[in-house]
This record gives C-alpha cells, sequence and structure tokens, in this order.
C-alpha cells in the first residue's frame, strides 16, 4: 500500500504531465480552465460502495480517494502544503475563491479542518480524473463538473455484508451498522448543518439489493460519459 507521501508526490507529478502536455497542444491557457471531471461516490456503511468506487476509478484510470487517504493530506500541513501548491497559479485563485465563498455562508461550519479538506477537495476537483469517497464531497465540489453518486442498500443486507466481512455475530453486525451511521450522520450535522441526506444532492442514486457491483460500475460509466461525452476516448 502507498503512503501518503507517494499518493502526494504521484498526483502531482501526474498533474504537470498533463499542464505540460495541454500546453504543448493548445499554448498557455487564456480563457477559461477547461472543466475536469470527477465522480464522488457517497455511500452505505456496508453496501459495497468502496469496492465500487474502486472498481470505477480503475476503469476510467483516475485516482481513487478514500476518506482515510483525504484527512490524512487535509491534517497535515506539509502534505496540504504540497498537494495544494502542485496546481498552477490560476487554479489555485479559483480554489481559494471558493473556500472563503463556501465557508462564509450558512451551509457549512467553519472549522479548521473542514477549511483544509475543502482546499483539498477542490485541488482534486479542478485537477479532475478522479473518484472521491466519502466526505461529503458532493457537497462542496460544483455539482455541473462532475458526477455525483449515492450508493445504498437495505439494512439487513449491509447487516449480512458486515457480519461476513468482519466475523461479527447478527447481531454486533447490526450495532456496528447503526454505529458507522450515528458517526457519518453526525459528520453531516456538524460540518454541513445537515440532519439528512438529500437524494437532489446525487445525480445518481444505486440501490446494491438491485445490482451488483459490476453492474453498479457499469451503470457509473454509462452516467458519466452520458454527461461528459468529451471524456470518452475510446472512439477516438
Amino acid at each position: 500500500m502507498r503512503s501518503i507521501q507517494q499518493i502526494v508526490d504521484a498526483q502531482a507529478k501526474r498533474w504537470q504531465v498533463e499542464r505540460q502536455a495541454e500546453t504543448e497542444r493548445h499554448g498557455a491557457p487564456t480563457g477559461p480552465e477547461p472543466i475536469r471531471p470527477w465522480i464522488t461516490i457517497a455511500r452505505e456503511y456496508g453496501s459495497g460502495g468502496t469496492a465500487v468506487g474502486e472498481a470505477i476509478a480503475a476503469r476510467l484510470g483516475f485516482q481513487f480517494y478514500d476518506r482515510a487517504i483525504l484527512d490524512a493530506i487535509a491534517q497535515e500541513s506539509k502534505y496540504r502544503r504540497e498537494f495544494v501548491e502542485s496546481v498552477d497559479e490560476r487554479r489555485r485563485s479559483a480554489i481559494e475563491a471558493h473556500v472563503e465563498a463556501l465557508l462564509h455562508g450558512e451551509s457549512f461550519a467553519r472549522s479548521d479542518f473542514l477549511r483544509y479538506l475543502t482546499h483539498v477537495l477542490l485541488t482534486i476537483g479542478k485537477t479532475g480524473h478522479a473518484v472521491i469517497l466519502g466526505r461529503e464531497a458532493h457537497l462542496i465540489l460544483p455539482a455541473q463538473e462532475g458526477l455525483s453518486v449515492r450508493i445504498v442498500a437495505p439494512f439487513a443486507q449491509r447487516v449480512a455484508t458486515v457480519a461476513d466481512r468482519l466475523g461479527l455475530s447478527p447481531e454486533d453486525a447490526a450495532e456496528q451498522v447503526r454505529s458507522v451511521d450515528r458517526q457519518r450522520a453526525e459528520f453531516r450535522k456538524v460540518h454541513f448543518h445537515l440532519d439528512a441526506w438529500r437524494t437532489d444532492d446525487y445525480d445518481l442514486v444505486l440501490n446494491m439489493a438491485r445490482t451488483s457491483s459490476a453492474g453498479a460500475v457499469a451503470l457509473i460509466q454509462t452516467a458519466f460519459f452520458a454527461r461528459f461525452p468529451e471524456a470518452d476516448t475510446t472512439e477516438a
């Protein structure tokens, strides 16, 4: 498993290569920055959303960011500085303006952690080609620049999945699911002042009782290319 430093270094190098390639093709940018679409995955605990997120990232050749990676970068000043400074000045200015607009509104809490997390998420969003798991990223990133997905499953199915994965009794697995659900609800309430998740915050909601992981990946890919056809290079 790669370290956080390796992830930061690799991403900075990839962005540098992409910027250089764009400059060689089109010259120095003068107009608005092109949209580089991303995918966010919000998921219920035990729904299988993490595996779906990893699979769609691999399918598209995108970088995958889960909650642990996002938190590690956001909370460690060295990683955060390197990460944000890896993008050019134009994007950094746009990111800073967006952060200030978000955190001075009434929808977001004014915490240092949320400020740092917002910087990291907007940096990822501006460079795109990423799948971002959790941390309510869909509420931070501009909705028109990516695809926001929520993955759900019936409570009983989630309990069975967690019991199998962690070797727990059904009773203990049920309590584990309830506990994680409470933690995520608390995060959403504290940082985003939301008491419940809202269907209209997402472009696509998938019920894993009605599809397989492979089916979910295919549906997300289809929706992504339908919304961002210029990102589909399979026929180029």
